[in-house]
């Protein structure tokens, strides 16, 4: 998927420039020459003076496709720049609604980033749930990850794992898949003939409020004012 995202971003990268980027606390925002915008988780624990990006935000703007190289760093800072300039070109294609899907008929999920508002519904509806985060005290261990998702009857995978590069392996190994957080590209056919059925992300309505946003480091919640909730429906692909 991740070769599918960068050169479907490619073919529409050219002409386009990157005018401005924030690389917030806790999210990332890319914003392209015709105010398109894409958003990234940030990792901002794992900075890296190593970064490529750093020395590429004192030149802009630039042509975005420079960007979309940065995939192949092995600093999280620059995947994420990669992902948020991927966003911005690829913007929403495919069958959207506001609504979430429904999780009936699910009797095992596994949840691999913890995502409160998601695991809260599943504990309200009686559904057995495992969580593998770092970050979270009852997590199942990292190592289990793709044994666990091949047992269970949904993978609920937090976008994070696309710029960490978890997400090929751990939806390879899923029957059933949801990709959930602001981070998630919402283009169908970067999912095609995967076990993704589902992308819960969010379209941007507001590009300069959002700016301020990430720039005070503000988080998912605070989004809600300037972006909407959507659904993406991928599993006719």
């Amino acid at each position: 998927m991740e070769e599918r995202l960068l050169d479907l971003a490619g073919e529409k990268a050219s002409g386009r420039s990157l005018v401005k980027f924030v690389r917030g606390i806790r999210y990332s925002l890319a914003v392209l020459d015709d105010n398109s915008a894409g958003l990234a988780f940030s990792f901002p624990e794992r900075v890296s003076k190593n970064e490529k990006l750093f020395s590429l935000l004192s030149e802009l703007p630039l042509p975005s496709n420079i960007f979309l190289d940065l995939a192949l760093s092995p600093h999280l800072g620059d995947r994420a720049a990669a992902l948020a300039v991927s966003n911005a070109i690829l913007g929403v294609q495919g069958n959207v609604s506001g609504t979430i899907p429904s999780l009936k008929g699910f009797t095992s999920v596994f949840m691999v980033g913890f995502i409160e508002p998601l695991y809260i519904k599943l504990v309200r509806e009686g559904i057995s749930s495992l969580v593998m985060d770092d970050h979270y005290d009852k997590s199942v261990p990292l190592d289990m990850g793709c044994r666990i998702a091949s047992k269970s009857d949904l993978l609920i995978l937090s976008a994070s794992s696309v710029v960490n590069g978890t997400w090929q392996r751990l939806a390879d190994s899923a029957r059933r898949c949801w990709l959930v957080g602001p981070s998630a590209p919402l283009s169908a056919p970067v999912y095609k003939g995967s076990s993704i059925e589902y992308v819960l992300g969010r379209s941007i309505d507001n590009v300069q409020e959002l700016l301020k946003i990430v720039s005070r480091g503000g988080g998912t919640r605070d989004m809600s004012k300037c972006t909407s909730k959507i659904s993406l429906h991928v599993n006719n692909l």
